[in-house]
């Protein structure tokens, strides 16, 4: 293969290898789509303790939430909802940002790799990369309260975005998994799945359970939370009947 291919798969490589995403059993992640939400437990490959995930890489700029869905005691999903609203209007400017990241590193790079060979073409390519990697730093600099990140979180993610392009196509979905959400996941599906997408949901979730019951301990406390997950996993499947 020519070293101009090898380039392009290494900047897709690149960017998956960052995308991937490790699910714990207690977990699903969620995000916003056109019309209503979708979410998923992960694959069913086991990755370092968890579940292997990887999200669609077509569709970069959309936030991704992770929830634990064993939070019983949790408050119920409208302040959660409420704060996604505001997360998602902040990170507008970034989603922006990370459609062009998309447009120059897989439309204008292979264009001037492939077809137009030109050093001062490439030049500029790169040039216009790091500026829009910086560009985004500064404003998650500027808006960190406002997408809720620490001063750790900002930072690691600062790195990730001016140290390799393809990392910065992942930054709405890093900033977003950083949100410390006070909500029950499986109250915020029931809240704001589709019905149908919520019955996808529930087989593996059921699954997931099913794994825990059986390497639960004899803790009485922690029998009764898995029985009453089960119980309202049932309850939806009842009321979606």
């Amino acid at each position: 293969m020519p070293a101009d291919l090898w380039l392009l798969a290494g900047i897709l490589a690149f960017h998956l290898y960052d995308s991937a995403l490790r699910v714990h059993v207690d977990e699903l992640l969620a995000w916003p789509r056109r019309r209503g939400w979708a979410a998923t437990t992960g694959g069913e490959v086991q990755w370092r303790g968890g579940y292997l995930f990887v999200p669609s890489p077509w569709t970069p700029w959309r936030p991704l939430l992770r929830l634990s869905w064993m939070r019983e005691a949790a408050p119920s999903p409208a302040a959660a909802l409420a704060r996604v609203q505001a997360l998602r209007a902040a990170l507008r400017p970034l989603q922006v940002g990370v459609g062009m990241m998309a447009l120059l590193l897989f439309g204008a790079l292979p264009v001037l790799l492939l077809a137009w060979r030109h050093a001062v073409g490439l030049l500029a390519l790169v040039g216009a990369v790091y500026l829009l990697s910086a560009a985004m730093v500064v404003y998650l600099v500027r808006r960190r309260d406002a997408l809720g990140l620490s001063r750790g979180a900002l930072w690691s993610i600062a790195a990730d975005t001016l140290a390799c392009p393809p990392f910065a196509l992942n930054v709405v979905r890093k900033v977003s998994l950083r949100q410390a959400l006070d909500v029950d996941g499986l109250a915020f599906a029931t809240a704001t799945l589709p019905q149908g997408a919520l019955r996808r949901l529930r087989a593996p979730l059921l699954a997931r359970l099913a794994l825990m019951r059986e390497f639960a301990d004899a803790d009485n406390a922690r029998l009764a939370v898995l029985a009453s997950r089960h119980a309202r996993l049932l309850e939806i499947a009842d009321a979606d009947g």
